[in-house]
Parts: structure tokens; sequence; C-alpha cells
């Protein structure tokens, strides 16, 4: 009986020792190779860099690859009772109007950026009375005062090479503002009818000029693009800061008698030079 017990106790001391052991030095150890395990696995794992956004395209709005094929236009009919030329303190009554077509085809060669080739054609009207009179130039100051009545007609014909680069706005790829510029070339003709004093027969007479014009420009294009689907885009461009060069002659019989000529340049945010267009995106790649 007491040899039974004593193997018992025996027994029970011998399998606390051997719980003792394990949970002492196995337990751990394992937990050092588990630890050792995840080391080992994060070395693999590449390090996350902080990023400002200020790397790589951003935001794209206008896909590499992308061909657009479009049209602008511009129409403005002006009438007034009370006109005031810039040029003079002459104020005088009349009309203009004009109508601006511009077929374009752009290529986006990289993300956002956009080169192409713009045709132009321009048509303009002006009509007044009390008025200096008009060329393609601007106002006649000196022969100005002896003009009762002047109406110009003029068509005009350009071709311009441009380079777009859009700029979402507040990461937006719906709107996006248009930063632009071309250079551009044109001519074009028209004539002018002017009622002009006679100091001879002392009364006005009519007068009919031709006038044949050449001109080249170098102007900063900004504007306003709206993606209205997947494909279709609406925009707005304002002519606002360049270089003109201009060439008006006028014409007796077809052979020029004289001409005018200017180069300036100019700012000119005004209502002739915003132009509206639409045109089609279509993916090349």
């Amino acid at each position: 009986m007491n040899t039974a017990t004593s193997n018992k106790s025996h027994q029970t001391v011998s399998g606390f020792v051997l719980k003792c052991f394990i949970f002492l030095f196995l337990v751990p150890a394992s937990g050092l190779c588990a630890n050792e395990k995840q080391l080992v696995s994060h070395e693999n794992v590449t390090a996350k860099t902080y990023n400002r956004g200020t790397e790589g395209d951003g935001v794209i709005f206008m896909p590499q690859g992308n061909l657009s094929i479009g049209i602008k236009f511009a129409y403005t009919n002006q009438k007034d009772n009370d006109f005031s030329s810039i040029y003079s303190d002459t104020r005088y009554n009349g009309q203009i109007r004009s109508l601006s077509l511009t077929p374009q085809l752009f290529y986006t060669f990289r993300h956002n950026n956009s080169v192409g080739i713009q045709f132009g054609y321009e048509s303009r009207m002006t009509d007044a009375t009390n008025m200096p009179r008009f060329t393609g130039l601007g106002i006649d100051l000196e022969n100005g005062d002896n003009i009762q009545k002047s109406k110009e007609t003029t068509e005009q014909y350009s071709g311009r090479i441009a380079y777009y680069h859009y700029n979402p706005i507040a990461d937006s790829r719906r709107f996006a503002i248009i930063l632009g510029c071309y250079l551009g070339v044109g001519g074009g003709s028209g004539s002018i009818q002017t009622q002009e004093y006679d100091l001879n027969e002392n009364k006005y007479v009519p007068v009919s000029n031709n006038i044949k014009s050449f001109n080249t420009a170098l102007f900063f294009s900004p504007g306003l693009a709206i993606a209205i689907s997947k494909i279709m885009m609406f925009e707005v461009n304002l002519d606002a800061l360049g270089f003109e060069y201009s060439r008006i002659s006028h014409l007796d019989n077809g052979k020029e008698n004289g001409y005018e000529s200017n180069t300036k340049f100019c700012f000119k945010p005004d209502i002739f030079s915003i132009k509206f267009g639409v045109s089609i995106q279509i993916p090349l790649f």
C-alpha cells in the first residue's frame, strides 16, 4: 500500500517537472523561431515611400494617343448708337458683324499634352456713320474727319500650328484649364466703301477701295475644356496675349497703289477673340 502511494506521488512530481521544462524552454524557443520567420518574411517587403503627388503624370485628363477632331466658332453682331473709338475722341453710330470658323486636328503625344493644326476663316463687316476710316489695321486718324459713312467687308483665311497643355482643375477628369499657344499666317481681301467730302465739288462723294491683307501672329491662348462625355469635349478659348504683324495693300484696278504695315504686341481679351468649340476624341492606341 505504501509502495503504490509512493509510486503515484513520484509520477505526479515527474509530470509537474516535465510541464515546467516545456513551458520554460520549448515554448519561448518556438516563439523565437516564429519571430525569426516573421522577420525573414518582412525582409522581402518593399518599403513604402512618401509621395506628395508631384511625381509622375498626375491626373490624366487627355490620354496619350488620342486624336481630336473638332471645330471652333465665334459670332458677333454688335449694334450701338454711340460707339466710342479707342483711337480717338470721335463717337459714331454703326454695326459690327463677324463670323469665325476654325476646324482643327490635334494629336496627344503625351498625357495632357497635344499638338495640332488649325485652319481659320473669318468674315467681318463694319458699317458706321460719322466714323474714322477703318482698315484691317485699325483706324486712319489722318483722313478720319472727312468721312461721313464707312463700310468695310473683309474675308480672312489662316493656318496655324498649335500646342495645348491641359491642367485638370482640382484633380478633375471633367474640367481642365487649357494653356495653349499658336503660330499662324493668313491673308485675305476686302473692300472699303466710304463717302468722303470733296473740297472741289463741296459735297460728299462715294469712294471705293479694294484691299489685300497679309498677317502673321504668335499668341498665347488660354481656355477651359469640359468633358461632356467619354468622346466629346466642349472648349472655350481666348486669344489674350501675343505678337502680330499685318500688311494691308490698297489696290487700284488690281495693282497696288499703296500699303500700310503694322507690328504690334497685343493684349486683347475682347468679345471678338472668344471662340467656342466642340471636338471628338478618337483613341488610336
